[in-house]
């Protein structure tokens, strides 16, 4: 049976010993702070249109279970909010659930751990907890997500995940469970600190994917480095971003100055963090963070800048 307030989910009225108390509330972007203190930010930066939040109750409202449905412009961001944290058991919550295709990042769209259950189908992004896990708390949440995805599409990767490389020279592998999408300046600074300043003109028509590299290193301790694509709206948005990176960011020195032709722009150059190096090509930003050594900065970019970077990614 579903409750009336919840038809458009699919949320039934019960679940186990679980009964819905109160929803539909439903959340406005410009509202979202007086739902939820700073986190509100994140999901701002992913493009959320609304969130619908319900609330199940049993045990004399001692043991509840919350439901927040997020509805995303695209299935682009609700699967960048799950690529935050891929943490957790993987679960199927549909029968049709394709877990065996390949994929650059992790294949699941449904985690839980500590009575959480993260997923996200199609354009649809759901956190479900139980106040209380247990046993039977944790059948009640998986029963909600199985309603929740009931009738909904898979979301799909991002095509711009299309164009990292799996793996580099000096044996470089990607780490596929730290691999994660975003728009927004906050999102890119909690993945890896850039500045305070918004230096690579993020925002919501932009999209972004930030992916950890791994090597053998002395001691058993790998080496590590960080590759980050952007694709923006045009070639020359691209460019002004870089010349802000590059000034905010180079050191002083002649021999770090932008090389290339007119269209396709790079530079390698050390900073205290290690190498950073970047390549330009029409709308599309790559740039290497933390690289051990100059060759490494260089390696890690050759193999993104073409012809992958020329690809056509669309723009919701």
């Amino acid at each position: 049976m579903v409750f009336a307030g919840a038809a458009d989910s699919g949320l039934p009225r019960s679940v186990g010993a679980w009964t819905l108390a109160d929803g539909p509330q439903t959340i406005r972007p410009d509202a979202i702070f007086d739902y939820m203190d700073g986190a509100g930010e994140m999901y701002l930066g992913f493009r959320f249109d609304k969130l619908d939040v319900f609330n199940y109750k049993s045990n004399g409202g001692k043991d509840n279970i919350l439901v927040e449905l997020y509805s995303m412009k695209s299935p682009d961001d609700a699967f960048g909010l799950l690529s935050q944290d891929w943490g957790g058991e993987a679960v199927s919550l549909s029968p049709a659930s394709k877990a065996g295709r390949v994929t650059v990042a992790p294949p699941a769209r449904a985690l839980y751990g500590a009575g959480l259950l993260r997923l996200c189908a199609g354009s649809l992004y759901a956190r479900i907890l139980a106040e209380r896990e247990s046993p039977a708390a944790k059948e009640a949440v998986l029963a909600l997500g199985r309603a929740v995805v009931a009738g909904r599409g898979e979301t799909p990767e991002p095509t711009l995940l299309n164009i990292l490389p799996q793996a580099l020279e000096e044996r470089w592998v990607v780490r596929r469970d730290h691999i994660a999408f975003f728009r927004s300046p906050l999102v890119l600074n909690s993945l890896h600190y850039i500045g305070s300043e918004n230096i690579l003109d993020l925002g919501p028509e932009i999209q972004g994917v930030f992916a950890p590299y791994e090597a053998p290193g002395a001691l058993g301790k790998p080496k590590r480095l960080f590759l980050v694509i952007l694709c923006y709206p045009d070639a020359g948005r691209a460019r002004r971003a870089l010349d802000r990176f590059s000034k905010g960011v180079m050191p002083k020195s002649p021999s770090a100055g932008i090389t290339g032709s007119p269209a396709t722009h790079s530079s390698e150059f050390k900073t205290e963090n290690g190498w950073t190096g970047y390549r330009l090509n029409g709308a599309y930003l790559a740039l290497v963070f933390e690289a051990p050594d100059e060759a490494s900065a260089r390696a890690v970019l050759d193999h993104v800048r073409n012809p992958p970077l020329t690809k056509e990614v669309s723009h919701e």
